[in-house]
């Protein structure tokens, strides 16, 4: 209600109570009867049934998920040429998903006192942005360690270890695809089985590299770059499985949901 409308009840109301008065009845009663007819705007009932609260989250995971893709992409690249502009740019924005997918955690575990009474819609709020929470932070551990590197100016990676990133660009690029793509299915159990191979074939491909790195080694002067290396391993890996965990865990509400 605008301003406007309020003040022209308030006179109503004075006005009203002010003829009481003088006709000899209760003036407060006849003022306090106008204001019943000022309520709060509700929310429609259709915008927050189980159905819409499971599909905004989609939406603002599938968003998040997607700028984080164009981020790790471009801190790889910028990490290979060294472009200090490119990684604190990144740095920052890898920063803010931090921030609004804590914003989202919180929501979701208020979302069951908003007025979705749906078990299974509840919990994939509150689990889901968790598991999101997770991933962005995992994000930040790989961007802003590369951005330090080479703001210190420390060496580049080697011709194997170059390789081996850009072949983890891909397939982290591909597992966010497969699963954005199996979130918007209206049967999540759908794309769990090809996720779940797709998330193999990453965590195969990270114990490869490390175990490949253990066994070249390497000397005191390259020690930062190839620690920076094996911290980018580990922190992929745990995006990977967050990434997963949040396709299981709609497939597992939704059930919930049925009973099943």
């Amino acid at each position: 209600m605008d301003v406007v409308k309020l003040l022209g009840l308030l006179c109503v109301s004075a006005s009203a109570a002010l003829l009481a008065a003088e006709a000899g009845c209760g003036g407060v009663v006849a003022a306090f009867t106008i204001f019943p007819l000022i309520r709060p705007a509700t929310v429609p009932e259709e915008e927050n049934s189980a159905d819409s609260v499971v599909e905004r989250y989609v939406s603002d995971i599938c968003i998040t998920l997607d700028e984080m893709s164009h981020i790790y992409n471009r801190t790889l690249v910028a990490l290979f040429r060294q472009n200090t502009r490119v990684l604190r740019d990144m740095s920052r924005r890898s920063a803010k998903l931090c921030r609004e997918s804590e914003t989202r955690r919180r929501a979701g575990v208020a979302l069951r006192s908003s007025g979705a009474d749906d078990m299974g819609a509840w919990l994939f709020g509150t689990r889901a942005t968790v598991y999101l929470a997770e991933v962005c932070e995992a994000l930040e551990r790989i961007v802003r360690p590369a951005c330090e590197h080479v703001e210190r100016g420390a060496g580049a990676f080697s011709k194997e270890q170059t390789i081996a990133l850009m072949r983890m660009n891909d397939a982290v690029d591909a597992m966010i695809h497969k699963v954005t793509a199996a979130l918007w299915k209206d049967n999540a159990a759908e794309g769990v089985s090809e996720v779940r191979r797709q998330r193999n074939e990453v965590l195969d491909f990270v114990r490869e590299c490390i175990r490949e790195q253990i066994m070249r080694g390497g000397d005191e002067e390259n020690t930062g770059t190839d620690l920076l290396f094996l911290t980018l391993l580990g922190e992929t890996k745990t995006l990977t499985l967050r990434m997963s965990n949040l396709l299981k865990i709609k497939s597992y509400s939704l059930q919930s949901a049925d009973g099943e």
